[in-house]
């Protein structure tokens, strides 16, 4: 089941990040390519910037694995390769390597949507303003 758009963007969890992160959850899966033979692991996104990821999966891979990335955003599928820079039971955080022009544009527009709808959100954009009073810009 897709979960839409931001939740939220905190500049205090852009710290010490090349490129800001927004909060969000979509399905996703990973397809590990130097172990084959093992099954493709599904999860859900934590959230998603210019250069990574990170999400929740069954079955957490390890530091340094590279795998094949499968993003399922509302309209179109992302497959990317990335590198796996933390892993922990709860939570796994991958690295976009070698982006094409293409996946990089797709990433690009989804990225723009997202934070379109931040700013609409902050601006108190819809239901009066109900998510603009709960989430303020910190």
């Amino acid at each position: 089941m897709y979960t839409p758009e931001a939740v939220t963007h905190n500049r205090r969890y852009d710290i010490g990040r090349r490129h800001p992160r927004f909060l969000l959850s979509f399905p996703l899966s990973i397809t590990r390519l130097q172990k084959s033979g093992l099954p493709v692991t599904h999860g859900l996104s934590l959230d998603l910037s210019r250069s990574g990821a990170s999400a929740v999966l069954c079955g957490p891979p390890a530091v340094g694995e590279m795998v094949r990335l499968s993003l399922q955003f509302s309209e179109r599928l992302l497959e990317a390769l990335a590198i796996v820079r933390h892993s922990r039971s709860a939570r796994s955080g991958f690295e976009f390597l070698d982006l094409s022009p293409a996946q990089q544009q797709q990433l690009e527009d989804r990225l723009r949507t997202l934070k379109g709808a931040f700013l609409a959100v902050a601006a108190g954009v819809g239901e009066s303003g109900f998510y603009a009073k709960r989430f303020p810009l910190l």
